[in-house]
């Protein structure tokens, strides 16, 4: 899979047993020195194993987006000779015997199935900075993409920023945190009085914390639950970030599309 960059500690050994995790058509394999990477999220129905840490972080944002009903990892293989969709190992394991001794390129597996809030699905191809694949690999994604697409799904693909000062990268795991605790969210009180520090001319993060003594910590809840809204794929969340009343909307939190290709 894909390079990982992330500091996050290794659990070296193998992984162990994991099968209740594993939702996708491929399994992650078991291997040495390499980190677990296992992530929480409702809309795939709970824990779910992934290979990289910028999986993780592209499954907190699949959880964020309005727009994602549910998503699932690795969640089929493209056979690229009979052009089908393989919907379960054992499929797969059938066509790796038809096809054996075959030269050439055989299979494809996307990273995500995304299913739509308003109806239809999309696969999800997805790549690090700096490590968008050779000539080959494209090509196989092509392939890959013809099918999928003929099928009637749609593709997308994202090149997910290397930068750790990207502010996706700052962003999301605060606003995947903050959706996780909803005990935090904020009551009446608190939304009444955001609404009046920003009809009475509060502009940006540090505004409101001033006029309201407001926790900037509280900020990423007020994103999550329909508060306020701010362009948080371009800037990061902090004193300098705009923000304006979302009046319960959560579009600026309909990120995927925009961070597809």
């Amino acid at each position: 899979m894909k390079p990982s960059v992330s500091n996050t500690s290794s659990q070296y050994g193998t992984r162990g047993r994991r099968h209740g995790f594993d939702t996708g058509v491929r399994k992650v394999a078991p291997t040495y020195g390499k980190a677990r990477y296992l992530v929480h999220s409702l809309k795939a129905s709970g824990i779910m194993s992934v290979e990289s840490d910028f999986e993780r972080l592209v499954a907190h944002l699949l959880t964020l987006d309005p727009a994602v009903r549910s998503f699932a990892p690795q969640p089929f293989t493209v056979d690229l000779i009979d052009r089908r969709i393989l919907r379960s190992p054992e499929l797969v394991k059938q066509a790796r015997h038809r096809h054996r001794g075959r030269i050439g390129q055989k299979f494809y597996t996307p990273d995500f199935l995304a299913n739509w809030t308003l109806g239809g699905s999309a696969a999800i191809e997805l790549k690090l900075e700096g490590y968008e694949g050779n000539a080959n690999d494209q090509m196989r994604i092509a392939r890959g993409r013809d099918v999928i697409e003929a099928s009637g799904m749609q593709f997308l693909q994202i090149v997910w920023p290397k930068s750790n000062r990207n502010p996706m990268r700052i962003n999301v795991p605060m606003l995947a945190k903050a959706k996780s605790r909803i005990d935090l969210w904020p009551g009446d009180d608190l939304i009444g009085s955001v609404a009046r520090a920003l009809e009475q001319g509060a502009r940006t993060e540090h505004d409101l914390c001033n006029a309201i003594s407001l926790d900037p910590n509280l900020v990423p809840m007020l994103l999550v639950s329909g508060v306020l809204a701010a362009n948080v794929l371009e800037r990061p969340i902090n004193g300098a970030m705009a923000v304006t009343s979302a009046d319960g909307d959560l579009a600026h939190l309909s990120l995927l599309r925009k961070v597809s290709r």
